[in-house]
C-alpha cells in the first residue's frame, strides 16, 4: 500500500484494521509528527514499513510489538536529535522509549540516517537480534561508547556510521560485534584511533575511515583483521607508515588505500603481510 507524497498529518487508530494480508505500507514524504500507540497492530503480515521523510518526533514503546514479521524499516530523514537513556532510536524523531522494537528480532535493515542524533545509549538497540544493516549515516554523533551496540547481532553485522562527528573511537567499542562484515567510519573528524578500539572483529571484511583527520595509526591497531579483504584509509592526514602498523597475516586483504595523506616515510616492511596484493 503506498501512501507516500501526500500531506498525511496523523494516522488514526483502526485505520488499518482488516489489512492482516498487508505486506508493504509506504507513509513516506508526508507530514507525519506522531505515531499513536497501537496504530499498526492488526498489521501481522507487514514486512516492509516506509515513515521517512516525515516529521516524527516522538515514537513510544511497544508501537512496533504487533509487527514482528517487520524486516525493513525506515526512519530516516525526520527529526531525531537525542537518545537518552530512557529512550531508543530516533530517525527524525527525537524521542523513542526504552522497548520500542521489542519483537523485531526478524527486523533486517533499519534507517536512522539524516537526523540530528548526537549520542547512542547502552542498550538502544537491544532485540534487534536479526539485523543486518544498521544505517545512522549523516547524524551528530560525536563519540561512541562500549555498550552502545549491545544488543545487535554478533554475525554478518554492516554498520554505516559515516558523516557524523566522531573525533576519536574508544577501547572496545565494537567488542561486541564480533562477527560484523563491514564497517563504514568515512567522513568523520576522527584524528586518532585508539589501540583496542577495532578489537574483537575477526571477522570484519570492509572497514572504511576514508576522509578523517588521522594522523597516525597506533601499532597493532589492525591485529586481528585476517578477513579483511579492504581497507581504506585514503584522504587523512597520515604522514608516515612505521613498522608494526600492519601486524600480523592479512590473507585475504587485496585492497588498501592510502592515497590524498601526506605520507613522507613509509617502513621497508609495511606491507610484507598482504601476501594476497
Amino acid at each position: 500500500m503506498f501512501l507516500g507524497i501526500h500531506w498525511i498529518s496523523n494516522i488514526t487508530m483502526g485505520v488499518f484494521d482488516g489489512l492482516s494480508s498487508l505486506e508493504r505500507l509506504d507513509l513516506s514524504s508526508n507530514s507525519l509528527e506522531t505515531l499513536e500507540e497501537g496504530v499498526f497492530d492488526g498489521l501481522s503480515s507487514l514486512r516492509m514499513l516506509d515513515l521517512s521523510n516525515n516529521q516524527i518526533s516522538s515514537i513510544t514503546a511497544p508501537l512496533f510489538s504487533k509487527v514482528s514479521s517487520l524486516r525493513f524499516l525506515d526512519l530516516s530523514h525526520n527529526k531525531l536529535s537525542v537518545l537518552p537513556q530512557e529512550y531508543l532510536r530516533s530517525l527524525s524523531i527525537r524521542n523513542i522509549s526504552v522497548g520500542v522494537f521489542d519483537g523485531l528480532s526478524y527486523l533486517w535493515r533499519l534507517y536512522l540516517s539524516e537526523n540530528q542524533l548526537s549520542g547512542i545509549p547502552q542498550g538502544a538497540f537491544t532485540g534487534l537480534s536479526g539485523l543486518g544493516n544498521l544505517h545512522l549515516t549523516n547524524n551528530q554523533l560525536t563519540s561512541l561508547s562500549e555498550g552502545s551496540f549491545a544488543g545487535l547481532p554478533g554475525v554478518g553485522l554492516v554498520l554505516f556510521l559515516d558523516g557524523n562527528q566522531m573525533t576519536t573511537l574508544s577501547n572496545g567499542v565494537f567488542s561486541r560485534l564480533t562477527g560484523m562484515r563491514a564497517l563504514y567510519l568515512e567522513m568523520n573528524q576522527l584524528s586518532s584511533i585508539e589501540y583496542g578500539s577495532l578489537s574483537g572483529l575477526s571477522s570484519l571484511i570492509d572497514l572504511r575511515i576514508r576522509g578523517n583527520r588521522l594522523s597516525s595509526v597506533p601499532k597493532g591497531a589492525f591485529d586481528g583483521k585476517k578477513a579483511l579483504e579492504l581497507l581504506d584509509l585514503s584522504y587523512n592526514e597520515l604522514t608516515m607508515i612505521p613498522e608494526g602498523t600492519f601486524n600480523g597475516a592479512f590473507p585475504t586483504l587485496w585492497a588498501l588505500y592510502l592515497n590524498d595523506n601526506k605520507l613522507t616515510c613509509i617502513s621497508s616492511d609495511a606491507f610484507v603481510n598482504f601476501t594476497a596484493m
